[in-house]
Protein backbone atom coordinates (compact mmCIF):
# COMPACT_ATOMS: atom_id res chain seq x y z
CA UNK A 1 0.00 0.00 0.00
CA UNK A 2 1.16 3.49 -0.77
CA UNK A 3 1.95 5.77 2.10
CA UNK A 4 -0.29 8.70 2.74
CA UNK A 5 1.51 11.97 2.23
CA UNK A 6 0.36 14.81 4.44
CA UNK A 7 1.46 18.36 3.89
CA UNK A 8 2.35 20.24 7.01
CA UNK A 9 -0.11 22.93 7.97
CA UNK A 10 2.48 24.90 9.85
CA UNK A 11 5.47 26.65 8.38
CA UNK A 12 8.60 27.79 10.13
CA UNK A 13 11.05 30.42 9.04
CA UNK A 14 13.91 29.31 6.92
CA UNK A 15 16.97 28.45 8.94
CA UNK A 16 20.00 30.62 8.35
CA UNK A 17 23.51 29.36 8.53
CA UNK A 18 25.64 30.55 11.43
CA UNK A 19 28.13 33.33 10.89
CA UNK A 20 31.10 31.09 11.55
CA UNK A 21 29.96 28.63 8.91
CA UNK A 22 29.48 31.38 6.34
CA UNK A 23 32.97 32.71 7.02
CA UNK A 24 34.59 29.27 6.77
CA UNK A 25 33.00 28.29 3.48
CA UNK A 26 35.65 30.24 1.53
CA UNK A 27 35.39 32.80 -1.15
CA UNK A 28 33.72 30.54 -3.68
CA UNK A 29 30.22 31.55 -2.55
CA UNK A 30 31.04 35.27 -2.58
CA UNK A 31 32.40 35.08 -6.10
CA UNK A 32 29.11 33.66 -7.43
CA UNK A 33 27.00 36.23 -9.37
CA UNK A 34 23.76 37.37 -7.69
CA UNK A 35 20.60 35.70 -8.79
CA UNK A 36 17.71 37.41 -10.52
CA UNK A 37 15.58 37.47 -7.37
CA UNK A 38 18.35 39.17 -5.43
CA UNK A 39 18.74 41.84 -8.10
CA UNK A 40 14.98 42.51 -8.11
CA UNK A 41 14.87 42.75 -4.32
CA UNK A 42 17.75 45.22 -4.37
CA UNK A 43 15.99 47.38 -6.95
CA UNK A 44 12.76 47.33 -4.95
CA UNK A 45 14.54 48.48 -1.80
CA UNK A 46 16.31 51.30 -3.61
CA UNK A 47 13.08 52.46 -5.26
CA UNK A 48 11.16 52.48 -1.98
CA UNK A 49 13.92 54.40 -0.25
CA UNK A 50 14.08 57.00 -3.04
CA UNK A 51 10.29 57.47 -3.04
CA UNK A 52 9.92 57.77 0.70
CA UNK A 53 12.83 60.07 1.34
CA UNK A 54 11.34 63.30 -0.15
CA UNK A 55 7.98 62.77 1.53
CA UNK A 56 9.56 62.01 4.86
CA UNK A 57 11.83 65.03 4.59
CA UNK A 58 8.88 67.17 3.51
CA UNK A 59 6.79 65.94 6.42
CA UNK A 60 9.70 66.63 8.73
CA UNK A 61 9.97 70.18 7.47
CA UNK A 62 6.27 70.73 7.92
CA UNK A 63 6.22 69.33 11.45
CA UNK A 64 9.16 71.44 12.58
CA UNK A 65 7.96 74.52 14.43
CA UNK A 66 8.56 77.83 12.71
CA UNK A 67 10.26 80.81 14.29
CA UNK A 68 9.91 84.52 13.69
CA UNK A 69 12.46 85.98 11.28
CA UNK A 70 14.18 87.94 14.04
CA UNK A 71 14.79 84.84 16.20
CA UNK A 72 15.79 82.79 13.17
CA UNK A 73 18.47 85.32 12.26
CA UNK A 74 19.63 85.54 15.87
CA UNK A 75 20.00 81.76 16.22
CA UNK A 76 21.46 81.46 12.72
CA UNK A 77 18.85 78.90 11.64
CA UNK A 78 17.97 78.16 8.02
CA UNK A 79 14.75 79.58 6.67
CA UNK A 80 11.66 77.39 6.57
CA UNK A 81 11.16 75.83 3.14
CA UNK A 82 8.01 76.75 1.30
CA UNK A 83 5.29 74.08 1.14
CA UNK A 84 4.66 72.25 -2.08
CA UNK A 85 1.84 73.72 -4.18
CA UNK A 86 -1.42 71.87 -4.20
CA UNK A 87 -2.75 70.39 -7.37
CA UNK A 88 -5.77 72.46 -8.46
CA UNK A 89 -9.03 70.61 -8.82
CA UNK A 90 -10.52 70.52 -12.30
CA UNK A 91 -14.17 71.55 -12.09
CA UNK A 92 -16.79 72.23 -14.73
CA UNK A 93 -19.24 75.14 -14.88
CA UNK A 94 -21.61 73.39 -12.44
CA UNK A 95 -18.87 72.72 -9.86
CA UNK A 96 -18.56 68.99 -10.52
CA UNK A 97 -15.18 67.28 -10.66
CA UNK A 98 -13.97 66.50 -14.16
CA UNK A 99 -12.50 63.10 -15.05
CA UNK A 100 -8.76 62.78 -15.35
CA UNK A 101 -7.11 63.37 -18.68
CA UNK A 102 -7.54 65.91 -21.45
CA UNK A 103 -10.95 67.20 -22.49
CA UNK A 104 -12.68 65.31 -25.32
CA UNK A 105 -12.82 67.00 -28.74
CA UNK A 106 -15.93 68.95 -29.59
CA UNK A 107 -16.61 66.66 -32.56
CA UNK A 108 -16.97 63.71 -30.19
CA UNK A 109 -19.47 65.61 -28.06
CA UNK A 110 -21.52 66.77 -31.06
CA UNK A 111 -21.68 63.27 -32.55
CA UNK A 112 -22.60 61.61 -29.25
CA UNK A 113 -26.00 59.98 -28.87
CA UNK A 114 -26.36 61.80 -25.54
CA UNK A 115 -25.71 65.23 -27.04
CA UNK A 116 -28.63 67.67 -26.68
CA UNK A 117 -30.74 68.32 -29.72
CA UNK A 118 -30.03 71.62 -31.53
CA UNK A 119 -32.49 74.39 -30.78
CA UNK A 120 -34.79 75.34 -33.61
CA UNK A 121 -37.44 77.96 -34.13
CA UNK A 122 -41.05 77.20 -33.34
CA UNK A 123 -44.39 78.59 -34.41
CA UNK A 124 -47.28 79.77 -32.32
CA UNK A 125 -50.88 78.65 -32.65
CA UNK A 126 -51.55 81.37 -35.22
CA UNK A 127 -48.51 80.43 -37.30
CA UNK A 128 -46.22 83.28 -36.23
CA UNK A 129 -42.54 82.47 -36.02
CA UNK A 130 -40.87 82.33 -32.61
CA UNK A 131 -37.09 82.35 -32.09
CA UNK A 132 -35.27 79.52 -30.37
CA UNK A 133 -35.22 79.48 -26.58
CA UNK A 134 -31.52 80.29 -26.24
CA UNK A 135 -30.92 82.00 -29.58
CA UNK A 136 -28.93 84.75 -27.88
CA UNK A 137 -25.66 83.82 -26.10
CA UNK A 138 -25.00 84.94 -22.56
CA UNK A 139 -26.42 82.10 -20.42
CA UNK A 140 -23.65 80.12 -18.73
CA UNK A 141 -25.80 77.45 -17.11
CA UNK A 142 -28.79 76.42 -19.17
CA UNK A 143 -31.40 74.39 -17.29
CA UNK A 144 -31.70 70.82 -18.41
CA UNK A 145 -34.87 69.84 -20.21
CA UNK A 146 -37.62 68.61 -17.88
CA UNK A 147 -35.68 69.72 -14.81
CA UNK A 148 -37.45 71.52 -11.98
CA UNK A 149 -36.31 74.97 -13.11
CA UNK A 150 -37.23 74.23 -16.71
CA UNK A 151 -40.73 73.05 -15.82
CA UNK A 152 -41.40 75.97 -13.46
CA UNK A 153 -40.23 78.62 -15.93
CA UNK A 154 -42.18 77.00 -18.73
CA UNK A 155 -45.38 77.01 -16.67
CA UNK A 156 -44.83 80.64 -15.64
CA UNK A 157 -44.32 81.64 -19.28
CA UNK A 158 -47.48 79.89 -20.45
CA UNK A 159 -49.49 81.56 -17.65
CA UNK A 160 -47.70 84.88 -17.98
CA UNK A 161 -50.82 87.05 -17.93
CA UNK A 162 -51.80 85.52 -14.58
CA UNK A 163 -48.27 85.62 -13.14
CA UNK A 164 -47.84 89.23 -14.19
CA UNK A 165 -50.79 90.28 -12.04
CA UNK A 166 -50.71 87.80 -9.17
CA UNK A 167 -46.94 87.93 -8.49
CA UNK A 168 -46.27 91.47 -9.61
CA UNK A 169 -44.61 92.43 -6.29
CA UNK A 170 -42.27 89.42 -6.24
CA UNK A 171 -40.97 89.16 -9.81
CA UNK A 172 -38.11 91.60 -9.21
CA UNK A 173 -37.09 89.68 -6.07
CA UNK A 174 -36.18 86.57 -8.05
CA UNK A 175 -32.47 85.84 -8.57
CA UNK A 176 -30.96 87.57 -11.56
CA UNK A 177 -30.27 84.29 -13.37
CA UNK A 178 -33.93 83.23 -13.10
CA UNK A 179 -35.20 86.61 -14.30
CA UNK A 180 -32.93 86.46 -17.35
CA UNK A 181 -34.19 82.97 -18.12
CA UNK A 182 -37.81 83.99 -17.50
CA UNK A 183 -37.66 86.61 -20.26
CA UNK A 184 -36.39 84.00 -22.73
CA UNK A 185 -39.08 81.52 -21.71
CA UNK A 186 -41.81 84.15 -22.08
CA UNK A 187 -40.53 85.01 -25.56
CA UNK A 188 -40.64 81.35 -26.58
CA UNK A 189 -43.62 79.90 -24.67
CA UNK A 190 -45.55 82.99 -23.55
CA UNK A 191 -48.07 85.25 -25.28
CA UNK A 192 -47.58 86.08 -28.93
CA UNK A 193 -47.15 89.80 -28.22
CA UNK A 194 -44.32 89.18 -25.76
CA UNK A 195 -43.70 90.12 -22.17
CA UNK A 196 -45.27 93.60 -22.29
CA UNK A 197 -43.83 96.83 -20.94
CA UNK A 198 -45.66 96.51 -17.61
CA UNK A 199 -44.34 93.00 -17.08
CA UNK A 200 -40.82 94.05 -18.10
CA UNK A 201 -40.93 96.94 -15.67
CA UNK A 202 -42.05 94.63 -12.85
CA UNK A 203 -39.24 92.17 -13.58
CA UNK A 204 -36.56 94.85 -13.56
CA UNK A 205 -37.72 97.34 -10.92
CA UNK A 206 -38.39 96.64 -7.27
CA UNK A 207 -41.54 98.06 -5.66
CA UNK A 208 -41.35 101.64 -4.41
CA UNK A 209 -41.57 100.57 -0.77
CA UNK A 210 -38.53 98.27 -1.13
CA UNK A 211 -35.36 99.91 0.19
CA UNK A 212 -32.90 97.23 -0.98
CA UNK A 213 -31.72 99.38 -3.91
CA UNK A 214 -32.42 99.24 -7.62
CA UNK A 215 -28.79 99.31 -8.71
CA UNK A 216 -27.76 96.46 -6.44
CA UNK A 217 -30.66 94.31 -7.62
CA UNK A 218 -29.60 94.48 -11.29
CA UNK A 219 -25.81 94.59 -11.05
CA UNK A 220 -25.46 91.23 -12.84
CA UNK A 221 -28.37 91.75 -15.25
CA UNK A 222 -26.41 91.65 -18.51
CA UNK A 223 -28.82 89.88 -20.89
CA UNK A 224 -32.19 91.26 -22.03
CA UNK A 225 -34.32 89.06 -24.29
CA UNK A 226 -37.15 91.05 -25.88
CA UNK A 227 -37.85 88.70 -28.76
CA UNK A 228 -41.43 88.93 -30.09
CA UNK A 229 -42.04 91.97 -27.87
CA UNK A 230 -40.50 94.86 -29.80
CA UNK A 231 -43.15 96.52 -31.92
CA UNK A 232 -45.95 94.49 -30.31
CA UNK A 233 -46.14 95.16 -26.57
CA UNK A 234 -42.85 97.02 -25.97
CA UNK A 235 -41.57 99.93 -28.02
CA UNK A 236 -37.95 100.89 -28.47
CA UNK A 237 -38.65 104.26 -26.87
CA UNK A 238 -39.77 102.46 -23.72
CA UNK A 239 -36.57 100.41 -23.74
CA UNK A 240 -34.55 103.63 -24.01
CA UNK A 241 -36.52 104.98 -21.04
CA UNK A 242 -35.46 101.93 -19.02
CA UNK A 243 -31.81 102.25 -20.01
CA UNK A 244 -31.65 106.03 -19.60
CA UNK A 245 -34.37 107.23 -17.23
CA UNK A 246 -35.46 110.82 -17.89
CA UNK A 247 -34.29 113.42 -15.40
CA UNK A 248 -36.63 116.07 -14.05
CA UNK A 249 -34.93 119.38 -14.89
CA UNK A 250 -37.86 121.57 -13.87
CA UNK A 251 -37.01 123.45 -10.65
CA UNK A 252 -39.44 125.57 -8.66
CA UNK A 253 -38.45 129.03 -7.49
CA UNK A 254 -37.49 129.25 -3.83
CA UNK A 255 -39.55 131.38 -1.46
CA UNK A 256 -36.48 133.14 -0.07
CA UNK A 257 -32.72 133.01 -0.40
CA UNK A 258 -32.41 131.49 3.07
CA UNK A 259 -34.71 128.57 2.31
CA UNK A 260 -32.88 125.23 2.01
CA UNK A 261 -32.68 123.82 -1.48
CA UNK A 262 -34.68 120.70 -2.20
CA UNK A 263 -32.35 117.82 -3.15
CA UNK A 264 -33.07 116.40 -6.57
CA UNK A 265 -33.46 112.66 -6.80
CA UNK A 266 -31.52 111.04 -9.63
CA UNK A 267 -33.14 107.88 -10.97
CA UNK A 268 -30.61 105.12 -11.45
CA UNK A 269 -30.81 102.98 -14.55
CA UNK A 270 -31.90 99.39 -13.85
CA UNK A 271 -29.76 98.15 -16.77
CA UNK A 272 -26.36 99.63 -16.07
CA UNK A 273 -24.39 96.55 -17.16
CA UNK A 274 -26.34 95.44 -20.23
CA UNK A 275 -24.18 93.63 -22.82
CA UNK A 276 -26.60 91.19 -24.54
CA UNK A 277 -29.79 92.40 -26.23
CA UNK A 278 -32.29 90.48 -28.37
CA UNK A 279 -34.73 92.39 -30.57
CA UNK A 280 -35.62 89.38 -32.70
CA UNK A 281 -38.96 88.82 -34.41
CA UNK A 282 -40.25 92.41 -34.17
CA UNK A 283 -43.79 93.55 -34.78
CA UNK A 284 -45.06 95.93 -37.45
CA UNK A 285 -44.29 98.97 -35.28
CA UNK A 286 -40.53 98.32 -35.26
CA UNK A 287 -38.57 101.27 -36.63
CA UNK A 288 -34.97 101.67 -37.73
CA UNK A 289 -35.05 105.27 -36.54
CA UNK A 290 -35.74 104.08 -33.00
CA UNK A 291 -33.12 101.35 -33.43
CA UNK A 292 -30.47 103.96 -34.21
CA UNK A 293 -31.56 105.87 -31.11
CA UNK A 294 -31.28 102.82 -28.87
CA UNK A 295 -27.89 102.02 -30.42
CA UNK A 296 -26.65 105.46 -29.39
CA UNK A 297 -27.85 104.76 -25.83
CA UNK A 298 -26.18 101.33 -25.60
CA UNK A 299 -22.64 101.62 -27.00
CA UNK A 300 -21.34 98.82 -24.74
CA UNK A 301 -23.43 96.03 -26.26
CA UNK A 302 -21.40 93.02 -27.37
CA UNK A 303 -24.14 90.58 -28.52
CA UNK A 304 -27.19 91.74 -30.50
CA UNK A 305 -29.94 89.78 -32.25
CA UNK A 306 -31.82 91.44 -35.13
CA UNK A 307 -33.39 88.25 -36.43
CA UNK A 308 -36.36 88.69 -38.81
CA UNK A 309 -35.97 92.48 -38.98
CA UNK A 310 -37.20 94.21 -42.14
CA UNK A 311 -34.84 95.87 -44.59
CA UNK A 312 -33.14 99.03 -43.26
CA UNK A 313 -35.33 101.99 -44.14
CA UNK A 314 -35.82 105.27 -42.32
CA UNK A 315 -39.11 106.07 -44.14
CA UNK A 316 -40.94 102.76 -44.58
CA UNK A 317 -44.37 104.37 -44.92
CA UNK A 318 -43.27 106.53 -47.87
CA UNK A 319 -41.81 103.68 -49.91
CA UNK A 320 -45.01 103.01 -51.85
CA UNK A 321 -45.79 106.69 -52.59
CA UNK A 322 -44.51 108.70 -55.51
CA UNK A 323 -44.50 112.45 -56.12
CA UNK A 324 -44.44 114.42 -59.37
CA UNK A 325 -43.00 117.85 -59.86
CA UNK A 326 -45.32 120.66 -60.97
CA UNK A 327 -43.05 121.59 -63.88
CA UNK A 328 -43.91 120.16 -67.27
CA UNK A 329 -41.93 117.06 -68.18
CA UNK A 330 -40.60 116.47 -64.67
CA UNK A 331 -40.07 112.82 -63.73
CA UNK A 332 -41.87 110.92 -61.02
CA UNK A 333 -39.79 110.94 -57.83
CA UNK A 334 -40.22 108.53 -54.95
CA UNK A 335 -40.77 110.13 -51.57
CA UNK A 336 -38.54 107.64 -49.78
CA UNK A 337 -34.82 107.11 -50.30
CA UNK A 338 -35.56 103.93 -52.26
CA UNK A 339 -38.61 102.37 -53.84
CA UNK A 340 -40.20 99.01 -53.23
CA UNK A 341 -38.23 97.35 -56.05
CA UNK A 342 -34.79 98.61 -55.06
CA UNK A 343 -33.68 95.31 -53.52
CA UNK A 344 -35.57 92.72 -55.54
CA UNK A 345 -35.17 94.04 -59.11
CA UNK A 346 -32.65 96.90 -59.13
CA UNK A 347 -30.35 95.23 -56.56
CA UNK A 348 -29.56 98.62 -55.07
CA UNK A 349 -28.62 98.46 -51.37
CA UNK A 350 -26.93 101.85 -51.07
CA UNK A 351 -29.54 103.33 -48.70
CA UNK A 352 -29.62 100.22 -46.51
CA UNK A 353 -25.81 100.11 -46.40
CA UNK A 354 -25.70 103.75 -45.26
CA UNK A 355 -28.09 102.98 -42.39
CA UNK A 356 -26.04 99.95 -41.34
CA UNK A 357 -22.92 102.10 -41.40
CA UNK A 358 -24.51 104.52 -38.95
CA UNK A 359 -25.56 101.56 -36.80
CA UNK A 360 -22.02 100.15 -36.79
CA UNK A 361 -20.58 103.46 -35.63
CA UNK A 362 -22.83 103.34 -32.56
CA UNK A 363 -22.33 99.65 -31.74
CA UNK A 364 -18.54 99.73 -31.98
CA UNK A 365 -18.11 97.09 -29.22
CA UNK A 366 -20.13 94.44 -31.03
CA UNK A 367 -18.75 90.89 -31.06
CA UNK A 368 -21.78 88.82 -32.11
CA UNK A 369 -24.52 89.74 -34.60
CA UNK A 370 -27.62 87.67 -35.33
CA UNK A 371 -29.38 88.45 -38.61
CA UNK A 372 -31.27 85.18 -39.07
CA UNK A 373 -34.20 85.43 -41.46
CA UNK A 374 -32.93 88.70 -42.99
CA UNK A 375 -31.80 87.35 -46.36
CA UNK A 376 -33.61 90.24 -48.04
CA UNK A 377 -30.90 92.70 -46.98
CA UNK A 378 -27.84 90.54 -46.33
CA UNK A 379 -26.12 92.15 -49.33
CA UNK A 380 -26.25 95.51 -47.54
CA UNK A 381 -23.72 94.18 -45.02
CA UNK A 382 -20.97 94.28 -47.67
CA UNK A 383 -22.41 96.70 -50.22
CA UNK A 384 -20.40 99.49 -51.82
CA UNK A 385 -16.92 100.73 -51.14
CA UNK A 386 -15.24 101.00 -47.77
CA UNK A 387 -16.51 104.55 -47.18
CA UNK A 388 -20.09 103.72 -48.26
CA UNK A 389 -21.04 100.60 -46.31
CA UNK A 390 -20.12 98.90 -43.06
CA UNK A 391 -16.49 99.26 -42.05
CA UNK A 392 -15.62 95.72 -40.93
CA UNK A 393 -12.00 96.66 -40.30
CA UNK A 394 -12.84 99.70 -38.17
CA UNK A 395 -16.27 100.01 -36.55
CA UNK A 396 -16.99 96.27 -36.45
CA UNK A 397 -13.43 95.05 -36.13
CA UNK A 398 -14.38 93.13 -32.97
CA UNK A 399 -17.17 91.14 -34.58
CA UNK A 400 -16.10 87.51 -34.54
CA UNK A 401 -19.36 85.69 -35.30
CA UNK A 402 -22.36 86.47 -37.52
CA UNK A 403 -25.42 84.21 -37.57
CA UNK A 404 -26.95 84.12 -41.06
CA UNK A 405 -29.53 81.35 -41.11
CA UNK A 406 -32.69 81.54 -43.16
CA UNK A 407 -35.19 78.99 -41.85
CA UNK A 408 -38.03 80.44 -43.89
CA UNK A 409 -36.45 79.38 -47.21
CA UNK A 410 -35.29 75.89 -46.35
CA UNK A 411 -38.21 74.28 -48.14
CA UNK A 412 -37.71 76.12 -51.44
CA UNK A 413 -36.62 73.64 -54.15
CA UNK A 414 -33.33 74.35 -55.89
CA UNK A 415 -34.82 74.07 -59.40
CA UNK A 416 -37.37 76.84 -58.89
CA UNK A 417 -37.25 79.73 -61.39
CA UNK A 418 -36.61 82.29 -58.67
CA UNK A 419 -34.32 80.45 -56.27
CA UNK A 420 -34.24 82.55 -53.11
CA UNK A 421 -32.44 79.83 -51.19
CA UNK A 422 -29.52 79.83 -53.62
CA UNK A 423 -29.35 83.64 -53.51
CA UNK A 424 -29.21 83.56 -49.71
CA UNK A 425 -26.38 81.02 -49.73
CA UNK A 426 -24.51 83.14 -52.26
CA UNK A 427 -24.87 86.21 -50.00
CA UNK A 428 -23.43 84.26 -47.06
CA UNK A 429 -20.40 83.19 -49.08
CA UNK A 430 -19.85 86.70 -50.44
CA UNK A 431 -19.96 88.27 -46.97
CA UNK A 432 -17.53 85.69 -45.64
CA UNK A 433 -15.10 86.33 -48.49
CA UNK A 434 -15.48 90.13 -48.20
CA UNK A 435 -14.73 90.26 -44.47
CA UNK A 436 -11.80 87.84 -44.72
CA UNK A 437 -10.33 89.90 -47.55
CA UNK A 438 -10.54 93.28 -45.80
CA UNK A 439 -9.98 92.24 -42.18
CA UNK A 440 -9.38 88.59 -41.37
CA UNK A 441 -11.13 85.53 -40.04
CA UNK A 442 -14.82 85.54 -39.14
CA UNK A 443 -17.20 82.75 -38.15
CA UNK A 444 -20.48 82.52 -40.07
CA UNK A 445 -23.29 80.42 -38.62
CA UNK A 446 -25.24 79.25 -41.64
CA UNK A 447 -27.68 76.55 -42.71
CA UNK A 448 -26.36 73.11 -43.42
CA UNK A 449 -26.36 72.16 -47.10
Amino acid sequence: MTKKRHQSLYSKPASTAPHSFAASTGATASDAPPSVNEILNTLRRSRISSNTSPESSHEATIQTPTLPPSLRNLLDLPSTPTPRPRRPQRLDANGRRLPAGPAPPQSWLDASVYAPQPEVESRSASGNRRPALHHLPGITRKPREKSLIDLCLRRMAKDWNFQNEYNQHYLASLPTRLRILLLSYVAHFGPENGVGYVGLDRILKLPDDDDSGQGINNEDFTRLDLASSIGNSVSLKQVIRLIRPPTNDSTTAAVSWDAPSIPQTVRASPLIGLTHLSLANPGPAASWVALLAIAAATPTLTHVSLASWPAPNLTPNATAFNAKMTARGSPVVNLAAEDRYAHSIDLDFSAAAAILRRLARRWYSLEYLDVDGCAEWWKALYWGLEDEGVDWAGDWARVRCVSMRNPGLRGVPTDSPFDKSAAAKMAVRELEAYVRKHRGWIDIIKDQD
